[in-house]
C-alpha cells in the first residue's frame, strides 16, 4: 500500500502548546494583583485554545487521510482471515476491496469540547467575582 504524502505537522502543533506553557510560567511571576493573574490565565487559555484548533483546522486533510489509511489496514486485515468462498462470489465483485462503512452508535452522547471550556472560563469568572 502506497504512503500518502500528506501528514500532520506535529511540531507546530507541540510548539504551540510548548509556547503557551512558557507564557503561563512567565505569568507566574508577574507582580500583578490575583484578578490581573486570572485574567491572563484566560487569555491564555483562549490563546491556547485558538491555536489548537488554528492547527486542527490546517491539519484536518492529513489527520482524516492517517485516520483512513489505518481504517483500510484494519479492514484488509480482517478480509484475510475470512477464505473466500471463490470467484463468484458477490460481495467481493461488488465491493472491490473497499473497506467496509463504520457504524457508530456514540454519536450525540458525546460533550462537544468547547461545553468543557466555556465552563472552565465560567467558573474562572465566578472565581474573580468572590474576590
Amino acid at each position: 500500500m502506497k504512503r500518502s504524502l500528506i501528514r500532520p505537522k506535529w511540531w507546530l502543533l507541540i510548539l504551540s502548546v510548548t509556547l503557551v506553557l512558557g507564557l503561563f510560567y512567565k505569568e507566574t511571576t508577574l507582580p500583578l494583583s490575583k484578578a490581573g493573574h486570572t485574567w491572563i490565565e484566560i487569555g491564555l487559555v483562549f490563546l491556547l485554545y485558538g491555536l489548537v484548533m488554528a492547527w486542527l483546522n490546517e491539519n484536518e486533510t492529513a489527520l482524516i487521510s492517517d485516520e483512513l489509511e489505518e481504517y483500510k489496514k484494519m479492514a484488509v486485515g480482517n478480509r484475510r482471515g475470512n477464505p473466500h468462498s471463490g470467484s463468484n462470489d458477490v460481495v467481493d465483485r461488488k465491493d472491490n476491496n473497499r473497506p467496509e462503512p463504520v457504524e457508530t452508535d456514540h454519536e450525540g452522547r458525546t460533550w462537544p469540547v468547547w461545553v468543557s471550556s466555556v465552563m472552565a472560563i465560567i467558573v474562572a469568572l465566578f472565581k474573580i467575582q468572590d474576590q
